[in-house]
């Protein structure tokens, strides 16, 4: 993923990017011209909602998200984040590059919310087709 994140952002240090959305702050990785660089835990460990995703997705037309874990019952909530955040960035046609512990249908293999992944999973494989890469943005 570094060579990815390097040839999208270059070398950047860690910043903070302030959203207006309920004014919450967000720690990012990286950020340079439209391209977003977010772990995990800091797109999802926090009570963020899809205001606040919906607030990126017009913002930037990329987003990096670094070391999405195999997610557990105890983590349904931020299984949950993911989804909103997945179906946000599918919806508008954000173009998303990750690295992940598992492929898409075994991030969350079992749990409350394990039913509703299969469709996040799906629009993850999806949105690494040509067909959905080549689509317009939607602000």
């Amino acid at each position: 993923m570094s060579d990815v994140v390097h040839e999208l952002i270059g070398d950047v240090d860690v910043i903070t990017e302030t959203l207006i959305v309920d004014g919450r702050t967000l720690k990012v990785l990286g950020i340079n011209q439209g391209v977003l660089w977010f772990t995990f835990g800091g797109m999802c460990d926090q009570s963020l909602g899809a205001a606040d995703y919906l607030a990126l997705a017009v913002r930037y037309h990329t987003l990096l998200l670094s070391n999405i874990p195999v997610m557990t019952l105890e983590q349904r909530n931020e299984a949950k984040r993911f989804a909103t955040l997945i179906d946000i960035l599918y919806e508008h046609n954000v173009k998303f590059v990750c690295n992940a512990a598992a492929v898409p249908k075994a991030l969350y293999p079992s749990g409350n919310v394990a039913l509703e992944f299969t469709r996040t999973a799906s629009r993850l494989s999806k949105m690494y087709t040509t067909q959905y890469l080549t689509r317009t943005q939607v602000a």
